[in-house]
């Protein structure tokens, strides 16, 4: 899979990890309720694998490539600790990505959890990879949506600035949703244009699709590689590789890592819970 690939360098195996909350609600009409599913990119070290970063001072925050699944753990701790009735799923792929003598190289084909096969162009390009084996894993539980949140691509941050992150939805009213949960808190996110026709720019000639395209507008090749494994399950990514740390004070959270989406992704679950009531 996905995730076994990207972790082959490291000594410490990867993992893909499940966490649930069945909701407050007791009762065959909460039991029948469809889950949200929250997946959450968790590169807990990222060197940029064989293709190796670019530039050695980005290294000194890798550290923080696992913020989306960080993110993701605070907020499904602040649903229990809030019984929010709204049951909810999360899926962290969780690894390092590194240099060692087993990693993947470029030009390796991977076959993902659901049999996709894909070429690896850039080692570096692997956050798409292991949130695309989760998405795979979350769309088979039939969820009524699944939301990705990731540190996924550095161009973010030319679209949006530092305070801001964008994110693409299949569905508007999914889109909708994760707006106003974003109004409601000072996790700010700016939806980006959708554009299919990119995928075709994806093509490998020796599997289903490849991990990179050498065109323009990173973040929308990465969120169409990543939805390609949603299943058509209504799904959403938010791009928080702009925002997951501050180089200075911001109002509401000092400098250093900040927290980003916790909030945000419990007031999603709150609005999907009132949707459905």
């Amino acid at each position: 899979g996905g995730i076994v690939g990207v972790g082959k360098g490291s000594a410490n195996p990867p993992r893909l990890v499940r966490l649930s909350d069945r909701g407050a609600k007791s009762g065959a009409k909460n039991a029948k309720a469809k889950k949200v599913a929250l997946v959450g990119k968790g590169i807990t070290f990222d060197t940029g694998g064989i293709n190796l970063k670019h530039n050695a001072s980005a290294l000194l925050g890798m550290k923080t490539d696992m913020g989306g699944a960080a993110a993701i753990i605070g907020a499904m701790q602040a649903v229990a600790e809030l019984g929010l009735p709204q049951p909810v799923s999360a899926y962290l792929p969780l690894t390092d990505n590194m240099t060692g003598g087993d990693a993947t190289r470029p030009g390796d084909v991977l076959r993902m959890y659901d049999g996709t096969t894909v070429e690896v162009v850039d080692t570096d390009a692997e956050g798409r990879i292991v949130l695309g084996d989760a998405v795979a894993f979350a769309a088979a539980t039939a969820p009524a949506a699944i939301v990705d949140v990731a540190t996924l691509t550095h161009t973010a941050m030319h679209v949006t600035g530092q305070q801001v992150a964008p994110f693409v939805s299949t569905a508007d009213w999914l889109a909708d949703q994760v707006r106003a949960a974003s109004d409601a808190t000072t996790d700010r996110v700016w939806r980006m244009p959708r554009v299919p026709e990119y995928r075709g720019l994806l093509k490998s000639r020796v599997a289903d699709m490849c991990n990179r395209s050498e065109a323009p507008a990173a973040s929308a090749f990465a969120a169409l590689f990543v939805e390609s494994f949603a299943g058509g399950v209504p799904f959403a990514h938010i791009d928080m590789a702009a925002v997951v740390t501050s180089d200075r004070d911001l109002p509401d959270r000092p400098a250093g890592a900040t927290g980003w989406g916790v909030e945000l992704l419990v007031r999603l679950v709150e609005r999907f819970e009132a949707a459905s009531t």
